[in-house]
């Protein structure tokens, strides 16, 4: 009887040790399980919010991008305002010329009209004085006869001393009328003189002011080629202000659009990730739930093993606090990660130092990860030595208390044993039913799901395909514009295709380029690249300067349509960039090649890393099932075997109690044939047990086998991968980062050369703002010259009514001495004809009386002959 207790005692420890071992792993699967729940929530969070970050991000590029339009808009409206006074100032300084041209016109022909007066009144002077000049030569003749006849009359009467005093009186006034005469010359000749002068200077100032107009005219001309420059730049701005305007809104479109998507890949991620981790919750909860009861059940029996497994504890959660010591540094390290990407993300500049560094730290946090994975493993090994010993010792420790048990306690816990073994299996059965409909249930749930991401996933491309094409289109036409442009600007018209002049005629700047002959092509286009060398370039955004890099799509989304968009939107914002003017390198056919080969490699690359952390999470999952199908088993096996024990040792106990009972009977040959027939058919019974339960188990191994066979298999081919995909980024790498050099270079020279022409432009506006500071000048002497003009006009008009007195007056003057010169002449006239009838008539007299003295003395001396 003893013995027996002692064989079945330890059968049931065992089995009760084993079953708390299978318990325990099965609290540290949920645990697992449950971590892996939380960090893939983790990670949705994290990619919910780098895709948050991403939309400010673009939202800080669109507004900085409308301030910058509003800036331009605001330079165009003071530009237009500047030209349009500028224009005003034209009209009214043309019209001014006009003016001046009309009054200095007719200043001309005034100045010709006076001049022509002058030579008239010189004239009459002239033919005055020469009408004096004869009175004066008539004047001496008179005087000369009037000599000789006082020289030859000096013995005359009376009236030869009248003659005489009237003649004095006559030179007197003869002398009185020379003096006038000359103070009259003098004077004239002195306003004649004040005259010309005053003629002179205005004609000086004529030379000057039209000099002054001359210059003036010259400017204007400039001021109007500089003008016509200016508006060609300003149709120019207003072009590339139309073009980013349009691009703006195409990117509006496209960001409206990304934040449809996203918000419906939030609610479908957050609603799917809800519903799953609600049903895996309440799952774990049921199970865990379930395992309390259970390990409740048992902890009355494992009350007795823990003064044994304190000692262990002590260790075990010494080494657990290792571990998740080490968990933590993982996710402070992978935290670092993260900080480092978003760093690298926010300073695009600094990629190559910062991507070296970051790699080494990921590769050294890698190879910490992995030594901390050998490290954990072999801490686990360690464990389960420990737990091995546990149990050895739990063995030893349950085979002395069985010793030490006594016969009824043993019967009343297998039969209380027996009864709640029969209520677990029934249970067990109950739940193995439940389990296999939940996972009929899951299963279809699963392919219900998969049908929708299928059906999404198709309806996302066919809406997604002709919009990717629309923009690709779009970025071709742009690079296309752009390189006619820069064939246009470099002076290349002779190397313009077909295409590129198809290409140029849709700005608004080559309309009619597309229609005309070669030459007049050539001539447009060097217009043009005066033009385009006039106007600089508007300060924009440069290459690399965005706040999220390209291709940066979390690897949720990758391989799906939302990959294509992000890579198509970052193409077309590269190339809308590169057309806008904002100083990026325009890329070659083999660039975009290039960046399109690099970009499916990405796409290829991030498609393979999903498959892999798919199929790992798969892995896991099935490894999950796996062993708590093992468990299961197990528990079952377990379960069967202690049944059957049970039934054994119930059966032991019962011949025991019958042979004690029938001691004092007699037992007939029947009874116990009876008993033999009844044991024998038991033993067949174990025995084909025992046989099932080792095929089982063999299964069991087969399948182990198998499944580690397949796992080896499938890490080795993964490893693989790995190695081909890491020696593929890294070559990946180097080619971007000699792309990210020869991108620095080219931004540099880019820089350089949109510094150069900063200074050109800053250049240009200083000459420009002198050119406004000559003209404020040219319109103040304008003003002044107009003051002048008509402070001139207005002393000519002075002068010339002074020159109309003067000759009117110098008219009436002479007119009035003319009369009374010739009033006086008339006299004289009237008297020499008086005295020359007087000396005839005295003449006569004197002849007479000398007639009558000869006669009177031929008669004195005829009488004295007579006498």
């Amino acid at each position: 009887m003893y013995s027996k207790i002692r064989v079945t005692a330890p059968y049931t420890v065992e089995f009760l040790t084993s079953e708390l071992s299978k318990r325990d792993n099965e609290i540290y699967a949920l645990q697992s399980r449950l971590e892996m729940t939380e960090k893939q929530q983790q990670d949705q969070n994290h990619h919910i919010s780098v895709l948050k970050e991403q939309v400010k991000a673009r939202e800080n590029k669109v507004s900085m991008l409308t301030a910058d339009i509003e800036d331009f808009r605001k330079r165009l409206k003071e530009k237009e305002g500047l030209l349009e006074k500028k224009s005003k100032l034209m009209a009214t300084n043309a019209t001014g010329k006009r003016q001046l041209e009309t009054e200095l016109a007719e200043l001309k022909d005034q100045v010709d009209l006076k001049e022509r007066k002058i030579s008239l009144l010189q004239r009459k002077v002239e033919n005055l004085e020469e009408m004096v000049a004869e009175k004066e030569s008539q004047l001496t003749n008179l005087k000369s006869r009037l000599s000789r006849l006082n020289n030859e009359k000096t013995g005359t009467d009376f009236p030869k001393a009248n003659l005489e005093d009237i003649v004095k009186e006559k030179d007197r006034q003869i002398e009185r009328l020379k003096e006038a005469r000359e103070r009259s010359e003098a004077e004239w000749s002195e306003e004649a003189e004040g005259q010309r002068r005053a003629h002179s200077e205005l004609r000086n100032r004529l030379d000057t002011a039209l000099r002054d107009l001359d210059e003036k005219s010259t400017q204007l001309s400039e001021v109007r080629e500089e003008l016509a420059q200016l508006r060609s730049s300003r149709y120019k701005r207003d072009s590339e202000v139309s073009q980013l305007q349009v691009q703006l809104r195409q990117r509006e479109a496209e960001l409206s659009s990304l934040q449809i998507e996203k918000q419906m890949l939030q609610k479908q991620v957050t609603s799917e990730a809800e519903m799953k981790y609600a049903k895996r919750v309440s799952d774990l909860e049921a199970q865990v739930n379930h395992y309390m009861e259970s390990a409740s059940k048992l902890q009355s029996e494992a009350d007795r093993l823990l003064n044994v497994i304190r000692n262990s504890d002590t260790d075990k959660l010494d080494k657990e606090n290792q571990i998740h010591e080490l968990e933590e540094q993982l996710h402070d390290a992978q935290n670092q990660i993260g900080s480092l990407k978003r760093s690298q993300q926010a300073d695009r500049k600094k990629n190559t130092q910062m991507l070296d560094e970051a790699r080494q730290r990921a590769d050294n946090i890698q190879n910490d990860a992995e030594m901390l994975k050998n490290v954990i493993a072999e801490k686990e090994v360690r464990v389960r030595e420990l737990e091995q010993a546990l149990r050895e010792s739990v063995r030893l420790t349950a085979e002395r208390e069985a010793h030490v048990a006594s016969r009824e306690d043993s019967t009343r816990q297998l039969e209380h044993q027996l009864r709640e073994l029969r209520s677990t299996v029934e249970h067990l059965q109950r739940e193995r039913n439940n389990l296999s409909s939940q996972l009929a249930s899951v299963q279809e749930e699963l392919r219900d799901r998969e049908g929708q991401l299928k059906n999404l996933e198709a309806d996302c491309f066919q809406s997604y395909i002709p919009e990717l094409e629309k923009l690709r289109q779009t970025n071709q036409e742009s690079n296309l514009r752009i390189a006619a442009l820069v064939k246009v600007v470099q002076g290349q018209e002779d190397s313009l295709t077909e295409q590129d002049k198809s290409a140029l005629a849709t700005v608004p700047l080559f309309p009619s380029l597309a229609h005309k002959t070669p030459g007049a092509t050539r001539s447009l286009t060097k217009t043009q690249v005066r033009l385009g060398a006039q106007s600089g370039p508007s300060g924009l955004l440069s290459f690399g300067q965005s706040g999220v890099p390209a291709g940066s799509i979390s690897p949720h989304f990758t391989g799906s349509a939302f990959h294509l968009i992000g890579s198509s939107s970052v193409a077309a914002a590269t190339g809308s960039l590169t057309s806008g003017g904002i100083g990026l390198p325009i890329q070659n056919t083999e660039s975009i090649l290039f960046g399109r080969l690099l970009q499916e490699k990405e796409t290829m690359l991030q498609q393979q890393l999903h498959e892999l952390t798919r199929l790992r999470f798969q892995n896991s999952e099935m490894e999950v099932k796996v062993k708590s199908l093992q468990r299961d088993l197990d528990a079952k096996t377990s379960q069967l075997t202690a049944m059957e024990v049970a039934q054994s040792t119930a059966g032991i106990t019962g011949l025991v109690d019958w042979q004690s009972q029938l001691a004092g009977m007699p037992i007939t040959q029947a009874e116990l044939a009876t008993l033999r027939k009844a044991n024998t058919e038991m033993r067949e019974k174990l025995m084909q047990l025992q046989s099932s339960l080792q095929e089982r188990e063999n299964e069991l191994i087969r399948v182990q086998h198998k499944q580690t066979s397949e796992n080896t298999l499938e890490i080795e081919r993964l490893k693989l991968e790995l190695a081909k995909l890491k020696e593929e980024r890294e070559s990946i790498e180097r080619t971007l980062r000699l792309e990210t050099s020869r991108a620095s270079s080219e931004l540099a020279r880019m820089n350089t050369t949109a510094s150069a022409v900063e200074s050109k432009l800053l250049e240009r506006e200083d000459k420009i703002k002198l050119l406004e500071f000559e003209r404020t000048k040219l319109n103040s002497d304008l003003e002044g010259l107009q003051s002048k003009y008509h402070a001139v006009l207005g002393q000519l008009t002075e002068k010339s009514d002074k020159l109309q007195q003067m000759e009117q007056d110098c008219e009436k003057k002479h007119t009035f001495e003319i009369k009374r010169l010739t009033k006086e002449i008339e006299e004289l006239n009237h008297r020499v004809n008086y005295l020359h009838k007087t000396l005839q008539e005295r003449e006569a007299k004197l002849e007479k009386q000398e007639t009558e003295l000869v006669s009177f003395s031929l008669v004195k001396r005829y009488n004295l002959r007579l006498n």
